[in-house]
């Protein structure tokens, strides 16, 4: 009863404590909920108490299981004001999409306008406030729709609806700054000198508008009194959010810009008509906007300022980029808007002649008439500008042919192969080349050309077509890939590039393809390669041989201007086990050796003595056991096994050579010589009675290995393990694994650290540090019983990925990115990994969480040994 009595009393007190001790109190409550002692305070209450007192990651985390509990259309609301207080707009729209699937909760239409849908919002307060036009908050919904969508002409009309009728007197105060809006985009300077007596002068828009208004009054002392109580205004609201979030303090950041480029305003207008001074702000004012945040309502005030002083027809290019971000951003109407207006003419009757105004606005109409599902009447149109364009407007022109290429191919979508091919992709390879002809130096143009004949050689080759009938595509794809890679921004060329080694590995053995190649060769600059060295190297023994010596030569080159970008790739492929490939990597190394000996000796011996550290003796006769008896009495494969367990024996005829080698010599070493005597004998007898003696001999040491193994060791010394890496791996010329780029400062190795931790997992990997020479430590896994030359591939694959993801503008705006880390492969199974801090094993997250719950951490394995002992030869059924 006391308890109950407190608990009571807790959630009556809750209500109107001060907020600094209802924050604590809601950590107090988390707190004993993480140790699985929760309050038995309603999940409700503690949601609204978040909300109270903005404390929203708290807020969310309670809604979240508030919806969970009970998926009422109430939830929904709050939970989507909080995502969108958060920024979290995705998750805003995944709860609402998820309310319509699965609980057939009816759309409300504020939820529309939190969700900034706002043209379906509109439309639903349109409807609803022809049922009932006297409705506050139908009416306030409908203008903040308009507002958003850029309707000036509607939401004046509509405000001086609401200004002039009774039952709006009470909210003018809400209406003036929407109504403000419309009257400065419009310029009804009259209209907003009486807007402004409603709104409070000592909040923002009350002082903004002020300002704005004396400004074009040209009042300049008046206006900066009001600017600086803006400034007020925007401080107090700035230091509160900037300490929560950056992004949830933008708005106010946004807000401290337009006050000062107002002053800007104010100080272009009282500068001479003809002063340098107003290119200079009007330079300046175009680099901060392209600097922005590329969202439509802050280009849109941010423009809306700039145009009292400067007119759009004066400065197009900057609107036409605006027109291009609402595009993008599905804002739709804003752009018509402003083509109208640049134009000259309505967006609805512009003459199919195409004889409008600036020829980039007229691209710009066409761009969107695609954009808005007008794709017939857009590439039509295009056809007609492209014809009436003058010739010397060569960099539009461009654009328009690659334009018209690229629609083509969509309006083709998926038609008959044989028509792609004999109809689509001649007429779009005209339009392509048309572009490239206009402007030679535009890598978009080259691109596209490279790509479709590309693509037409898919196409034929899965029709079965030959060579010589692809041939003409091969060719033109070569010469493409080659301008395209030449001529494009950095970062931006590896799919290019992997497509051009496909080319040529698949038809290099074809003259006129080596012709192209060796031609093609000298027009891109040798650090290109550097991205594709794996896929080179991976060639590096193919049977072609005028693609093999083109790569030795291609090889050679780039081992000649950056030899610290090959020497460890070639490193692995000198250890394969295939002869031909360990003999062509050989070979190149060879070729390095004649220009950089001290380089090829070090990475030599640096990847060796990793290699060592890597798998030591016991653990590598430990896994060569295991794979050994697997092909013994599970396949019955003799000849397997000797061919597992023979380079291990030859490793310990030559010798140990670290203190651990020695020490697993003295334990081991007498009865493996025994085993291998027995494998000799039984080649020479055939008796089967030898090889089960020598089972018995590895089976006893394997028992001793892996009884060993399971002691975890949770430390290596480096001296122990490699004496080489302590004394002689010293002040290196060698670049420290992972970091060499082109033209960037080499980061050599200066040491390695003397102690080595061993990550607790079934591969036993370790953390090794290698010290730089940029005085940096740097961190690094060291795996072994694993090929890394996948994860490198990887690698190669997440920086597409960010490549794409940078590309689209939502997914660059919220920064999305795939955190890549360095790999580098020292032998076909063992490598480093740079290490990525703050990162945790899957092992380590199972073994802290079960430690808490008090849960055994092999209860996997227990319940296995409950069941059966022999679980591992159990049948699948």
């Amino acid at each position: 009863a006391n308890k109950e009595d407190l608990i009571q009393s807790l959630q009556t007190a809750l209500v109107n404590v001060p907020l600094k001790i209802l924050q604590t109190l809601l950590n107090l409550a988390e707190f004993m909920e993480h140790h699985d002692m929760p309050l038995p305070i309603n999940i409700n209450v503690l949601s609204e108490l978040a909300v109270k007192c903005t404390a929203l990651a708290k807020a969310l985390r309670y809604k979240e299981s508030e919806f969970r509990e009970s998926p009422k259309a109430s939830a929904v609301g709050p939970l989507i004001s909080v995502y969108n207080e958060l920024q979290q707009h995705e998750a805003a729209m995944g709860i609402l999409e998820y309310a319509q699937k699965h609980h057939n909760i009816k759309l409300d239409e504020a939820w529309y306008e939190k969700l900034q849908r706002w043209q379906e919002a509109v439309e639903v307060y349109d409807r609803k406030y022809i049922e009932n036009n006297t409705d506050v908050e139908i009416t306030l919904g409908r203008m903040r729709c308009q507002r958003a969508l850029g309707q000036w002409e509607n939401l004046s009309q509509l405000s001086q609806e609401v200004w002039k009728s009774s039952h709006m007197e009470q909210n003018r105060a809400s209406v003036a700054p929407l109504a403000a809006a419309a009257s400065w985009n419009l310029g009804e300077w009259n209209v907003l000198e009486e807007l402004v007596s409603a709104m409070d002068p000592n909040q923002f828009n009350g002082s903004f508008f002020r300002a704005l208004l004396f400004v074009h009054k040209d009042k300049y002392n008046e206006a900066q009194r009001f600017i600086d109580k803006a400034r007020d205004s925007v401080d107090t609201e700035l230091t509160a959010l900037v300490a929560e979030s950056y992004g949830r303090a933008y708005d106010e950041v946004i807000n401290a810009q337009l006050l000062s480029e107002l002053e800007e305003v104010i100080e272009y207008k009282q500068l001479p008509q003809e002063s340098t001074r107003r290119s200079l702000m009007k330079d300046m004012w175009k680099k901060r906007l392209f600097g922005s945040q590329p969202n439509v309502d802050l280009w849109q005030r941010m423009l809306s300022m700039r145009a009292m002083v400067c007119p759009p027809q004066e400065d197009i290019g900057t609107w036409l980029k605006f027109v291009s971000l609402c595009r993008k951003s599905g804002r739709f109407s804003i752009a018509q808007k402003v083509i109208s207006n640049l134009l000259g003419n309505d967006f609805n009757n512009v003459p199919e002649s195409m004889k409008v105004g600036s020829p980039e606005v007229a691209y710009a109409y066409l761009k969107h008439l695609w954009a808005i599902g007008k794709e017939k009447e857009a590439f039509k149109r295009m056809r007609v500008f492209v014809d009436r364009l003058d010739d010397a407007d060569v960099a539009l022109l461009a654009k328009c042919f690659l334009k018209l290429g690229k629609w083509k191919l969509d309006l083709a979508g998926t038609v008959d192969p044989d028509i792609m091919l004999e109809e689509v992709i001649p007429d779009v390879l005209v339009s392509f080349k048309s572009s490239t002809r206009y402007d030679k130096n535009w890598y978009k143009a080259w691109h596209m050309w490279a790509l479709t004949n590309f693509t037409a050689i898919q196409m034929n080759e899965e029709q079965g077509k030959t060579y010589h009938q692809v041939r003409p595509f091969i060719s033109h794809a070569i010469q493409g890939f080659f301008r395209s890679i030449a001529l494009a921004p950095p970062g931006e060329n590896l799919q290019d590039t992997l497509r051009l080694l496909t080319l040529w590995f698949q038809y290099g053995s074809f003259e006129d393809v080596q012709i192209s190649i060796g031609d093609g060769f000298t027009t891109v600059s040798i650090d290109n390669w550097l991205q594709v060295i794996p896929q080179i190297i991976a060639r590096i023994h193919t049977g072609a041989t005028p693609v093999r010596k083109m790569i030795h030569d291609l090889l050679a080159r780039i081992g000649e201007a950056h030899p610290q970008a090959l020497l460890y790739s070639l490193n692995v492929a000198s250890k394969s086990p295939s002869h031909s490939r360990k003999a062509a990597a050989l070979a190149v190394i060879d070729t390095l050796r004649v220009h950089s000996p001290v380089l090829v000796e070090q990475s030599q011996m640096v990847a060796q003595e990793l290699i060592r550290v890597a798998i030591l003796w016991n653990e590598m006769w430990h896994e060569a056991l295991e794979d050994a008896s697997r092909q013994y009495f599970g396949e019955n494969n003799i000849d397997g096994m000797f061919e597992i367990l023979a380079p291990l024996h030859e490793m310990m005829n030559k010798g140990a050579e670290t203190t651990q080698e020695i020490t697993f010599q003295q334990q081991y070493g007498k009865i493996l010589m025994d085993a291998d005597q027995c494998c000799k004998k039984y080649k020479v007898t055939k008796r089967a009675s030898e090889l089960d003696k020598a089972w018995e001999y590895y089976y006893d040491v394997f028992r001793k290995i892996d009884k060993q193994l399971k002691y975890h060791q949770n430390q290596f010394e480096l001296h122990a393990i490699s004496p080489k890496l302590e004394q002689y791996a010293r002040d290196l010329s060698i670049a420290m694994p992972g970091t060499y780029r082109a033209n960037a400062e080499v980061v050599t190795i200066q040491s390695f650290d003397t102690l080595l931790t061993v990550i607790s997992s079934k591969q036993r990997p370790r953390k090794l540090r290698i010290n730089g020479s940029d005085g940096l430590p740097y961190h690094f896994l060291l795996k072994g019983h694993e090929d890394l030359r996948q994860d490198e591939r990887v690698m190669q694959l997440f920086g597409l990925v960010n490549t794409l993801l940078e590309s689209n503008l939502e997914t660059a705006k919220r920064h999305l990115n795939i955190q890549q880390y360095s790999v580098c492969p020292l032998s076909p199974n063992s490598g480093l990994i740079g290490w990525v801090p703050l990162h945790d094993t899957l092992h380590a997250l199972i073994r802290d969480y079960r430690e808490s719950k008090k849960i055994v951490l092999n209860i996997e394995h227990r319940l296995i040994n409950n069941m059966t002992s022999d679980y591992d030869n159990l049948t699948l059924m």
